[in-house]
């Protein structure tokens, strides 16, 4: 019996977090072959020795020393097709034996291979010095999404090199203390005109104040920035960023509030990204769990803020921890009550979209349930016929998985 190829890659795609049994799909059939080698190698780390040592980090999969990734493109060329997602870690920047930045410096991936997404890591200050992020263009030619989590800030022109072909940046907060090369302004006016996308992680509060200087830096070299996530704000950073960057908003379109258990969003929170965010038009506010702590909804905006605005859609997403369930989270309370009653009272509100996204393990027979929870949630936008929902599938990344950047 020949199994169709649709159900073959349905199959292998099931077993993605699931070393033993991609190993053993890749040497099944010519025909099973490129679809497994195709998950086996979608994530690549490039890595220090000292990174690998499984008693201080966990086991991933496809991890490498740059000799030994060399070696591999010697010896088999065409994995680097099936690479989409590209780690480059570095810990001790000043081991003699470090590999990492001329490699780092000298790495690429010219067609027809297609790294979508480059993530760079380090764990300690690293002088990365001139060369890093040039003839972009050329060695990432499908680039499109930089991650940066570094100890220092990379400067301007830096940034505006790699950009010659990515669209999206994520960008997290250095450590206190770090350098301040990258807050100093160009001898020559940078403009970054491909950057669409960015993601800011502030995830230690105490720098904010670079932080956001450096990020406002950022919104006056995109004019064509259109997407601003923002994740993991304390209330006074928040209000200290928009503060900054008033005047160079009016090109975003869509904004991400990203909002874990320990976070507090509020109300003037929302009135303030209204009216920093004059052409807004698409609102989402992610709400992650953490533990068994419950995520806070904030209240929604008095109606005479949402006379003037743009806004067309409004999402909620909320990702439930791993050991908990979709009505633990979001219970039907006054704050639910009063968006329902914001949306209704708003002409221009065309939409609401409401996501749970779930582990793979916890999503049997939940989608009646999400239904029914959502329509408690929002009941009048129901009626209305306002409101839409899905359930989204996120893989595990298990114990040999390590997921996209």
């Amino acid at each position: 019996m020949v199994l169709p190829p649709e159900l073959v890659e349905e199959i292998i795609d099931n077993l993605v977090a699931d070393l033993p049994a991609l190993l053993a799909c890749s040497v099944v059939a010519h025909v099973w072959r490129p679809r497994a080698l195709s998950h086996l190698f979608c994530t690549v780390r490039i890595a220090q020795p000292s990174l690998l040592d499984p008693r201080r980090y966990p086991r991933r999969r496809c991890t490498f020393m740059p000799e030994n990734f060399e070696r591999l493109r010697e010896d088999a060329p065409h994995l680097l097709l099936y690479i989409r997602h590209l780690i480059i870690s570095v810990d001790d920047p000043y081991d003699r034996d470090n590999r990492q930045l001329p490699f780092l410096r000298s790495v690429s991936f010219p067609a027809p291979c297609a790294i979508e997404t480059l993530k760079i890591h380090a764990f300690r200050t690293v002088v990365w010095s001139k060369g890093l992020f040039d003839a972009f263009d050329v060695r990432f030619p499908a680039l499109r999404r930089l991650e940066i989590k570094a100890q220092n800030f990379f400067p301007l022109k830096d940034i505006a090199n790699a950009f010659s072909v990515a669209q999206e940046l994520v960008l997290h907060t250095p450590r206190r203390g770090s350098s301040t090369l990258g807050l100093l302004v160009p001898e020559q006016a940078t403009v970054i005109p491909n950057l669409r996308s960015l993601e800011l992680s502030n995830d230690p509060v105490e720098h904010s104040a670079l932080f956001c200087t450096y990020a406002t830096s950022l919104f006056a070299c995109a004019p064509n920035l259109s997407r601003l996530a923002v994740r993991g704000v304390a209330p006074q950073v928040f209000a200290q960023f928009f503060i900054k960057s008033a005047g160079l908003t009016k090109s975003i379109h869509e904004l991400t509030l990203i909002a874990t258990s320990r976070d507090v969003l509020w109300q003037q929170h929302i009135v303030m990204v209204l009216e920093r965010f004059p052409n807004l038009r698409v609102l989402e506010l992610e709400l992650r769990q953490e533990g068994s702590r419950p995520v806070c909804l904030p209240a929604p905006p008095p109606s005479t803020t949402l006379v003037s605005q743009a806004l067309q859609e409004i999402c909620f997403t909320c990702r439930p921890s791993s050991n908990s369930y979709a009505d633990r989270v979001a219970v039907p309370g006054p704050d639910w009550l009063a968006w329902d009653a914001c949306v209704l009272s708003s002409d221009h509100i065309r939409a609401v979209t409401f996501a749970f996204i779930f582990q793979r393990d916890y999503i049997t027979g939940w989608h009646d349930r999400i239904g029914q929870l959502v329509k408690k949630l929002l009941p009048g936008t129901y009626s209305a016929g306002k409101l839409d929902w899905y359930v989204e599938i996120e893989n595990p990344k298990g114990q040999f998985g390590e997921s996209a950047p």
